[in-house]
């Protein structure tokens, strides 16, 4: 069966920007209402179930253990540069080509994975009346990271992909940025 619409790898990564961006903005809104240590506490086991599916349920068992250990192997396969990276250095960013959409969702899919961790893990530790850190979240965000995908190779449920770890590491730092900035702007609405 065809798709209602040509997929070029672009709808999955939209669909969980749109879903994360609506749940984060619920949560920045109802910060000074009395429900939201329930609604956070709901987003945390929504988004727990979330990462569970996308990262062993919804996979099916392969033959064989799968890993990647090439630093940057997936951007590679997903651009390539006409003229080397001198063209990118003097400016020249029509030279960048997209030669594999598939590459570039699994990147994309990657980034937005531990973002709403960013997000959510230093809410939850403001709720105790403390402050966690920017290298705090990083932190638990690249040890769970690892954590998945060593047992995704251990289970055989996907592979241990270097690229992986680092792009979920960069979108739970974005997600701390976000809520560092959602903080922010709400200490300055409460002062008159």
């Amino acid at each position: 069966m065809l798709p209602l619409f040509p997929y070029k790898g672009a709808l999955r990564p939209l669909l969980m920007l749109i879903c994360m961006g609506l749940a984060l903005f619920a949560l920045y809104r109802t910060r000074p209402k009395a429900y939201y240590a329930k609604l956070l506490l709901l987003a945390c086991v929504g988004y727990a179930f979330f990462l569970l599916y996308a990262t062993f349920l919804s996979r099916t068992v392969a033959q064989t253990h799968a890993y990647r250990l090439e630093l940057m192997g997936s951007a590679r396969k997903a651009f390539s540069i006409d003229g080397g990276l001198w063209a990118l250095v003097c400016g020249d960013f029509s030279a960048i080509r997209l030669d594999d959409p598939q590459s570039l969702e699994g990147i994309a899919i990657n980034f937005l994975l531990l973002l709403p961790l960013g997000f959510l893990l230093p809410a939850v530790v403001a709720l105790r009346g403390r402050r966690m850190r920017a290298w705090q979240a990083i932190a638990i965000a690249s040890l769970l990271s690892a954590l998945i995908e060593i047992a995704q190779l251990a289970t055989r449920l996907g592979m241990l992909d270097v690229d992986d770890w680092l792009f979920n590491t960069m979108g739970a730092a974005l997600g701390y940025w976000l809520y560092r900035r959602a903080q922010r702007r709400c200490s300055g609405e409460q002062k008159p």
